[in-house]
């Protein structure tokens, strides 16, 4: 028996469930949902019997190759004397029925792991033999790291939905053992991604950033800003707006609204597919995705309009971003293929033109004009930058300034949403950006936030360090520290009193006024920006205090984020949110003010 979701007839807003059983109804059953997603255009075959499907969701096309090995089918009835209760080709066409089943709970990639899933399941255990069927799970629970709980839980669905005798055998086990399972597999998932960023994932990201600055402003041709344009409105748009990447190919070409202040809204689509708002999944754009207005900055408005201008010549385009220019920078034959291949979709550039273009800038410009090495996350595994995890005994580094490690395009949503968090965006706003109801969510997503403002503060340092050398006030014959550089920005000020800690250059402390210790937490010389360390005690405890700090800002940021996940509106909600959301921000900037010490 399967339970599915349809939509009521009378009330296109009302799902109703129902029970399909394995009958003589059952095919009947998936023949017509078949034709009914032909119809919508959401199936482009014309036969349910096609070994292979091809789906679209109007911005993407997703093949499913039904391809079961039929020989060892037949070798369970022949050698294994097994009852099967079912031909081949019922078992190739309740596969088929189960994803048609199915197709209005997933996205495309999600049917498409599913169906990989069980084509696995089904060469690791002989269609679910008993005792394969056993040895495969326990080797699968140990393997749990890389599950998906998704899938596992589907996957029961289906072997609940088949009448093959022997296959209560593996769904008795399979049952039993999937509550363990999945509480093993969250712990996992949340250590990994606890583990999953290291510093120098976050330093490239603001090496980027200066340098694709660098490139835009003072180095690109007008044809090399005509290709990058964009990457560029991408990098700009989502470190601010935290848009997942397809959300941003799909923003609508006339998304520039005037306000009567002189400034502009943007019009974005956001998925409707995520979290507890998931909806019944359509194929569609227009179904599938919600239109929002959000003000942004007036130079990226300007932006917008200067690629609007240039990519006028390459004709009319529904979306922002035009296709038919990217295609223009390819071969010809290049350009038919690729027009043979998405020429029928409604939203032809797509994620992969967008990384394709991603892939160039780091090959081409931060490579070959920088001549930078690309550092992957997931190679060279012996660098202790790279792996997800560190001894007891090792710390983290920087990466050196020749390398900067690939930024994948996810990734400016993680850093937008923490930079919103550090910032003094509504809280109400983040929570409305973040979309998920899986508690793991906080985990990838402000589980660094320690190490983001790390990375803020060292920037901080080098620029400064760099501004004090080329200015020729400090030799670079010996260590820069941040103390160094205080020592010889203090140099100005001779008046100083000693304190326990060093020495305070505060103007008002010297003439006996005591107003700025006040302000510095009543009389915490840590949080004074007057004073300057002058013993290798007072450093320790500095350094002892930044480290309670990560922490605690580490901390704080997981719990935020837990406090948006289950925000529902309440008053005292409304109050505890304020609250986490302030205390990582003062968090935050006593760490910025000690590491300027």
């Amino acid at each position: 028996m399967l339970l599915i979701k349809k939509r009521a007839l009378e009330d296109k807003s009302i799902y109703i469930n129902e029970f399909v059983d394995f009958d003589s109804k059952w095919l009947d059953r998936a023949r017509k949902e078949f034709e009914d997603c032909r119809q919508n255009g959401i199936i482009l075959n014309s036969s349910f019997d096609d070994c292979t499907w091809i789906l679209t969701n109007e911005h993407k096309y997703t093949r499913l190759n039904f391809v079961f090995p039929q020989t060892l089918f037949q070798e369970q009835i022949s050698k294994k004397r097994r009852s099967l209760s079912m031909s081949f080709e019922e078992f190739n066409n309740a596969v088929k029925a189960f994803i048609i089943f199915k197709i209005h709970y997933n996205t495309q990639n999600k049917l498409k792991a599913l169906l990989l899933f069980l084509i696995k399941v089904v060469e690791n255990t002989d269609y679910f033999h008993p005792k394969k069927a056993s040895d495969w799970l326990d080797g699968y629970r140990k393997k749990e790291r890389d599950s998906s709980m998704r899938q596992i839980n589907d996957f029961l669905g289906f072997i609940d939905f088949l009448p093959i005798s022997d296959i209560h055998v593996m769904k008795v086990q399979a049952q039993e053992d999937f509550e363990s399972m999945k509480e093993s597999y969250y712990m996992v998932q949340k250590g990994n991604s606890l583990n999953r960023r290291q510093l120098g994932e976050f330093q490239s990201y603001f090496y980027f950033d200066k340098l694709f600055k660098q490139f835009w402003f003072h180095i690109a041709t007008e044809s090399e800003k005509l290709y990058y344009y964009p990457l560029f409105l991408w990098w700009e748009l989502t470190n601010i707006l935290p848009l997942r990447p397809t959300e941003f190919t799909l923003i609508p070409y006339n998304c520039l609204i005037p306000n009567s202040e002189g400034g502009y809204k943007l019009t974005i689509r956001r998925t409707t597919l995520k979290g507890i708002n998931k909806k019944f999944v359509f194929h569609k754009i227009d179904e599938d995705y919600e239109l929002f207005d959000y003000p942004i900055p007036f130079h990226i408005a300007n932006y917008i309009k200067d690629y609007q201008e240039k990519t006028k010549k390459f004709g009319d385009s529904v979306f922002l971003m035009n296709y038919e220019c990217f295609l223009s920078f390819l071969p010809p034959f290049s350009q038919l293929t690729l027009k043979a291949k998405r020429g029928q979709l409604l939203a032809p550039f797509s994620i992969s033109t967008l990384d394709t273009i991603l892939m160039h800038f780091y090959k081409d410009i931060l490579q070959g004009k920088f001549n930078l090495e690309i550092v992957s996350k997931e190679s060279n595994k012996e660098n202790r930058l790279l792996t997800n995890e560190l001894k007891d005994n090792e710390e983290e580094h920087f990466i050196k300034p020749t390398q900067i490690m690939k930024i994948n395009l996810g990734d400016t949503r993680h850093f937008a949403l923490i930079n919103m968090a550090l910032s003094d965006v509504n809280p109400i706003l983040i929570k409305d950006f973040t979309g998920h109801s899986d508690i793991n969510m906080s985990y990838h997503y402000f589980g660094h936030i320690d190490k983001i403002v790390k990375c803020i503060s060292y920037n901080k340092f080098k620029e400064l360090r760099q501004t004090i050398i080329d200015e020729g006030k400090i030799s670079t014959l010996r260590p820069v520290t941040l103390n160094s550089i205080k020592s010889i920005l203090n140099k100005d000020n001779e008046r100083y009193r000693v304190v326990d800690l060093g020495k305070c250059f505060s103007p008002k402390f010297y003439e006996g006024d005591i107003t700025h210790c006040v302000e510095a937490d009543n009389g915490d010389c840590f949080n004074c920006k007057f004073i300057e360390l002058s013993d290798k005690e007072s450093k320790e405890i500095l350094e002892n205090r930044k480290m309670v700090l990560e922490k605690e800002i580490k901390d704080d940021g997981i719990y935020f984020f837990n406090m948006i996940t289950k925000y529902k509106g309440y008053l005292n909600e409304e109050a505890e949110l304020n609250r986490s959301f302030l205390k990582l921000q003062q968090s935050t900037n006593e760490y910025l003010n000690l590491e300027q010490k």
